[in-house]
Parts: C-alpha cells; structure tokens; sequence
C-alpha cells in the first residue's frame, strides 16, 4: 500500500511514466495509458481503496502534463467489478469493465454462456460517466480463472465473434476485448473473425452519427439483434 502513498515511491514511479511516455508516445497505434491492471486485486484495497482512487487522479493529471501526443489514460478493475468513484475523475478518459464466462460466478456463468448478452448488459453499467465504455477483458475461464477447456470446443471463434459484434452493437468504443490471443485466437487461427468487423468499423462515423443503443428484435428466435440508431442511419 506504500506504493500509493509513499511520496518517493510516487517519484519514483513518475519517473517510470516519463519513460514510457519517451519510449513509446510516438506510436499512434498506442490506445491509453493504464497505470494498473486490475488496481482492486492489490492487498488491502477494500479497506484503502480511496488512496488509490486518489493516486490514480494525481498521476492521471501527470500524464495528462507531460505526454505531448495526448493519449487516453486510464484504470482498471477485476471481473464485474465496478466503482463509480473511479470512473467519475476526469483524470480517466474512458470507463472500462472486465468480464469472462466462469463456471461457477453468479455474474457470468449463465449470461456468459451468450456473449452477446452479457457484452451489452456490463457496457450498460459504465456507459452514464459522459466518457466513452470500453469492455476490455473478455474470453472463457475454468474455475481459477485459467483458460477454459470449453475453448477447445469452440475452434470457429463463435464467442470471439459475439463478443467483437456485440461490443460494436452495444455502444461501446470498440470491441470486447478476448483476453486469451496465445491459446485460443492464435492456437485455432481465429484472425479472420476480426477482418469482417474491422471493414466495417472502417466505414461507419462513429465519432459524428450520434448513436445510441436501441431495442431491436430479430424475426429468428435463435439470433440476437442489438441496433445503434444514429441521426441519419
């Protein structure tokens, strides 16, 4: 907990920021910056977890100072975790959720059996900071959090597929986010779900339509429609 409140370990790490940021600015493919994955698995946090909402605000207006090419910065929290706190500093530029099908948590192992139900149902809840909502973990996990052997059954990507669609269709600023590229996209050569969805994010004005979410139903039980309704389109 020191590291969060020890003001040399904050120098410290401010140093490591002024690196990364000389380092690696440069690239436009850079999304954000995030200072800690998963900043609520750190022991004490329950107890203590202001302090590190404070620190993320301070080094989050660090960032912001000293990176020239502007990039996004941000936080992140454990599987179906979600603090309003955290999303509500204006230091963090998007709010972000993680989320996989587990066998055994109640938060997932029904609706994650449906990605393109449980995408939407997490987006909806950090979708109202007035920031973008990104759902950046995502995938199949065993009952320790390791890969899934469902995986194996699901060698056409068909969840990787209902997660890239559905964190469009949603509202979210981009895709959910598979978590498992080495024993999965890249084991079964699942690359080509990624192709169809990047040609058409390519041609829709995300930044200018105006979407929002919209209820939509499809005429075949067996599929699940999301819609975003822009101005014109």
């Amino acid at each position: 907990m020191d590291f969060f409140s020890n003001p040399e370990a904050r120098r410290m790490w401010q140093n490591r920021l002024r690196y990364v940021i000389a380092r690696w600015g440069y690239a436009t493919h850079l999304l954000a910056w995030e200072f800690w994955n998963e900043i609520n698995c750190v022991f004490g946090y329950a107890k203590r977890s202001q302090e590190m909402i404070d620190w993320s605000a301070a080094m989050g207006d660090y960032l912001h100072q000293h990176d020239p090419w502007n990039h996004l910065v941000v936080n992140s929290l454990g599987s179906f975790e979600l603090d309003d706190r955290l999303w509500k500093l204006p230091q963090l530029d998007f709010a972000q959720v993680h989320g996989y099908w587990h066998p055994t948590l109640a938060a997932s192992k029904d609706t994650g059996k449906d990605m393109g139900e449980m995408v939407p149902l997490w987006l909806t809840k950090i979708r109202d900071f007035g920031k973008p909502a990104l759902f950046a973990e995502c995938g199949l996990v065993n009952d320790r959090w390791g890969p899934s052997p469902l995986s194996a059954e699901d060698r056409d990507g068909v969840a990787l597929h209902d997660m890239l669609w559905a964190g469009l269709a949603a509202g979210g600023c981009g895709t959910a986010m598979m978590w498992w590229h080495d024993n999965q996209v890249d084991k079964y050569d699942l690359y080509g779900q990624f192709t169809p969805v990047a040609k058409f994010a390519a041609d829709v004005p995300w930044d200018t339509a105006g979407f929002r979410p919209v209820t939509a139903e499809a005429s075949d039980p067996r599929v699940r429609a999301l819609a975003l309704l822009g101005r014109d389109r």
